[in-house]
């Protein structure tokens, strides 16, 4: 968006905040004192001219649409784990297939321009980089900051940590309502077939969940290692694979960059 649309963009988004908000701030319909019932119906017919009405009901259908994602997301991953033992390579084509779509097609994609969207990029997939794993959750469980795209902070909790191959990466909690497992990390193909802050493996509040043996041993399918959103858009702010998470080794499978 050129410069001078997006400040009347933003001017317009923090008018239509201000005026929308006061009809229910707690102040009553005119939010404040010294606005009459004809200065606030002057402000809401400005705020109809300036399209603020459409823009704030869509804020409530996005809820409903980013519920459907995740809801599309969730039962892909099902797909994923009742077809991985007996056919990995179905699942995982599957899986490409259904998130190529999704990112073409779903109002809530994160692709900037998602018309003529042609598909990621995956690597074939490859067996070798699959494994299932014990958790060791005899480690000192601590709350620490993991960076994120936009400069800022999120605070995980590390609950675990898991031995391969390939090195030991931690297990973070998600520690909000209803909690998961989240486990991003970031390889030696960061920066050239990937991208620099690292992949993500699970992060099961959004659905992604590979699932564990019967034995409790969890799977992790390098194959399945997805970008966070923040490299389709700088509109998200994504968390980074945090110090403990990072592989010394190649993962050359999974989603790659373009």
């Amino acid at each position: 968006m050129p410069e001078p649309a997006r400040r009347e963009h933003l001017r317009d988004t923090a008018h239509c905040a201000h005026v929308v908000s006061g009809a229910d701030d707690g102040f009553g319909v005119l939010g404040r004192d010294d606005r009459t019932q004809t200065d606030v119906d002057a402000e809401l017919v400005d705020v109809i001219d300036r399209g603020c009405v459409t823009q704030w009901r869509r804020t409530a259908v996005g809820e409903l649409e980013l519920v459907d994602w995740r809801r599309r997301v969730a039962e892909l991953y099902g797909r994923v784990r009742r077809r991985w033992e007996a056919d990995p390579l179905a699942a995982f084509d599957d899986w490409c297939t259904t998130r190529d779509r999704l990112l073409r097609t779903h109002p809530q994609t994160p692709l900037e321009e998602p018309d003529g969207f042609a598909g990621l990029e995956y690597a074939p997939y490859d067996p070798s980089f699959v494994w299932s794993v014990d958790v060791d959750t005899d480690v000192e469980r601590e709350r620490f900051p993991v960076a994120t795209s936009g400069g800022g902070e999120m605070q995980f909790v590390r609950f675990g940590r898991v031995q391969l191959p390939l090195g030991g990466l931690d297990l973070f909690w998600v520690d909000g309502y209803g909690g998961g497992i989240f486990l991003p990390f970031r390889d030696a193909t960061a920066g050239d077939t990937t991208y620099g802050g690292g992949r993500y493996l699970l992060d099961t509040v959004k659905g992604a969940d590979l699932g564990a043996q019967r034995n409790g041993r969890l799977i992790l399918d390098f194959n399945f290692a997805y970008h966070p959103s923040c490299v389709y858009s700088p509109r998200w702010t994504c968390p980074l694979a945090p110090p403990g998470n990072r592989l010394d080794a190649q993962v050359p499978v999974g989603e790659l960059l373009g």
